[in-house]
């Protein structure tokens, strides 16, 4: 009777310990696949900002795009206006040097003061536009 206690006892710790791996395997089935299910959201997740990023690409290499675009224009009204500029101030120095000539106050002709007043304000706006045109060449 005891070896058959004996025998019974083994069985019963050999089924509970069955049982219990079992368990074990549901358990760890159950986390593999909610580890799955975690990888197929993050899967989306990373295609959806793939999406976005690339988006984002194609945007700035269209503005990189119209920027030397834009630049290239600028550089060219940039040298059309310097030589404005001093075609403007030789005219301005010869006209003052005749009104001197004739005895008429240069103060007195508007074109004059307004050619002085209009060089100035291009010669600023060609300032900020080289500090610029050096900003846009690190892009």
């Amino acid at each position: 009777m005891k070896a058959l206690n004996k025998l019974w006892n083994e069985l019963t710790a050999r089924e509970e310990l069955a049982a219990h791996r079992e368990k074990e395997d549901l358990a760890s089935q159950k986390v593999e696949l909610a580890t799955i299910k975690e990888i197929a959201t993050m899967i989306k997740r990373a295609q959806s900002w793939e999406s976005e990023i690339n988006a984002y690409v194609m945007n700035i290499r269209d503005l990189i795009d119209e920027i030397d675009r834009q630049a290239g224009e600028a550089r060219r009204d940039y040298s059309n206006a310097s030589n404005l500029i001093a075609d403007l101030e030789r005219a301005i120095v010869s006209a003052n040097a005749a009104a001197e000539e004739l005895g008429i106050n240069a103060d007195s002709i508007k074109e004059l003061s307004d050619g002085l007043e209009v060089m100035g304000s291009l010669d600023y706006a060609l300032s900020e536009l080289d500090e610029m045109l050096n900003a846009v060449k690190s892009i």
